[in-house]
Order: C-alpha cells, then structure tokens, then sequence
C-alpha cells in the first residue's frame, strides 16, 4: 500500500536528506548498486499530471530514468523507519526552479516483494 502527501507551492530541485530517501541512501554509499542516481539522486523525478504521465507502475522509485532503485526484494535496500501519523521532511535543495509539488511514496512497514 502506498500513499502520497502533496507539498503545494514547491519550488525548487532537489531530494529528501532527513528521512534518508533511497536515492540519498545511494549517494552515501548505503544503498549498494542502485546505479547513476548514486551521483543524480535530485534526479528522481516525473513530468507532470503524474499518474496520467510520467513513470509507469513499477518503475516509480527510479523515476522512469533509474531502473536499478526499481528493484524490490525484503532485503534490497536499507529500512527507514517511519512513525504512523505526522512526519517532517527535510530536503537538501541543488536547483530553483517552478515545481508543481512534491508527491511521497512510503510503503507500509514489512512490505513484501512479490
């Protein structure tokens, strides 16, 4: 199961430090094998009108772009965990730029892979 929260008036690029994204993961050398997004991880990202455009199912954690952050097994990637309810995120900023929102995707706790 998975949910979104929108963060209205957004206006610049960049990815999630604080809860650790999986693409920041990558970047500190964490997530082991996750490709280019290692160096790019403010690159996760999908055009407009998303579901309607932009990555099909599937490929959402990559962005359309990083097939490698697609990969889904229990033990694939490191866990962060979350409480239930309210959460802050922080982002770390490499570009302004117009941005529609901002979409988070969190899986439910001991999601299994199929």
């Amino acid at each position: 199961m998975l949910f979104a929260t929108f963060a209205p008036g957004a206006s610049a690029h960049g990815y999630i430090s604080k809860p650790e994204s999986r693409a920041y993961l990558a970047k500190l050398g964490i997530n082991q094998n996750a490709g280019a997004v290692q160096w790019e991880p403010q690159s996760v990202e999908a055009t407009g009108n998303f579901p309607l455009g932009g990555p099909s199912d599937g490929t959402i954690a990559g962005g359309g772009k990083f097939p490698e952050m697609d990969a889904q097994t229990p033990d694939r990637w490191h866990h962060v965990d979350l409480l239930g309810g309210q959460n802050n995120f922080t982002w770390t900023l490499t570009a302004l730029h117009r941005t529609k929102e901002y979409k988070y995707y969190i899986t439910k706790k001991r999601l299994e892979s199929k």
